[in-house]
């Protein structure tokens, strides 16, 4: 499944989402994570100790050892002997991990902006989940994968340098970051990141359309009172209700293009980077090499 190409064009807005169950409800992914789907009954699962209550041990896929995540057990459902039960072998930050799941349901292709953020009052018991959106058969829940796997892995995402003189302190003080990012996990531990390495001026979202929304209300007002601009730079990740960062950074660069836009995310291929550079974004790192970071912003800001 991985790399059909089932959407190859950036900046069109559009997801196709793959749409399983887990318990009694339904939730989605990118099918551009989903590598493949294996059979959970044919898999030889090797248990192991020391690991989180949700891993229920490794196996082999494609020679290499890869964690099997119970979902039921991480989302503290009762266990249940499910016939038929699968496994999504999803690739992200530069790693593959396998996700136990009761079964799958169908493919829906949809725009992102059908996918609505979760209300805050939601979202304190479904951290993990970063929208919802309907579709004929009921709603579905889109699962953020990569933070279910921070969370069990327990990654540290914290950022160290040397002495920053203060010249260089003051000139991030500056700049204004516009950060977005649909899950509460990234979003923290980046804006952490930032504002420790003296980038201060952070605006924090979690969708690309509030984003570009911000930066047009930004422009209006400048153009009105016949000011410039102040330094802004642009951090966001790819996958967020309402608009992506592909679709934003190709927004941002047709009305505002002097701003710099970096990419953020955990599914950066050569494949997309390509799509990266068709919409214009000047960088893109992966999720787990975030210590790069604040050297990128130094070139656009310093």
């Amino acid at each position: 499944m991985h790399g059909q190409g089932i959407l190859l064009k950036a900046g069109i807005n559009e997801l196709e989402v793959m749409d399983f169950q887990v318990g009694d409800q339904k939730f989605g992914i990118n099918v551009l994570k989903v590598q493949r789907i294996l059979i959970f009954e044919e898999l030889e699962i090797t248990r192991m100790r020391q690991t989180h209550a949700s891993v229920d041990g490794v196996f082999l896929y494609q020679d290499k050892p890869i964690h099997l995540v119970n979902l039921r057990r991480y989302m503290g459902l009762p266990e249940a002997d499910m016939p038929n039960q699968v496994v999504l072998i999803c690739e992200f930050n530069q790693a593959t991990n396998g996700f136990l799941v009761d079964r799958i349901r169908k493919i829906h292709r949809l725009s992102w902006a059908d996918i609505q953020p979760l209300s805050p009052a939601l979202k304190k018991y479904h951290p993990q989940v970063t929208g919802v959106t309907s579709v004929p058969e009921g709603e579905v829940l889109m699962l953020d994968v990569e933070s279910v796997m921070s969370e069990l892995n327990g990654i540290n995402l914290e950022f160290s340098e040397s002495d920053v003189d203060l010249a260089t302190q003051e000139k991030r003080k500056l700049v204004s970051l516009y950060l977005a990012d649909d899950a509460e996990f990234f979003r923290d531990r980046i804006s952490k990141l930032l504002v420790g390495a003296y980038y201060t001026n952070v605006s924090v979202f979690d969708n690309g359309q509030a984003v570009f929304n911000a930066l047009q209300k930004k422009k209006q007002m400048a153009d009105q009172s016949h000011q410039h601009l102040e330094k802004i730079v642009v951090v966001t990740d790819i996958e967020m209700p309402q608009m992506d960062g592909l679709t934003l950074c190709k927004q941002i660069k047709q009305t505002l293009p002097h701003v710099p836009v970096i990419v953020v995310s955990s599914m950066i291929s050569k494949q997309m980077v390509e799509k990266c550079r068709s919409v214009g974004a000047d960088e893109n790192i992966n999720k787990m090499e975030l210590g790069k970071l604040v050297a990128q912003l130094d070139r656009y800001c310093l």
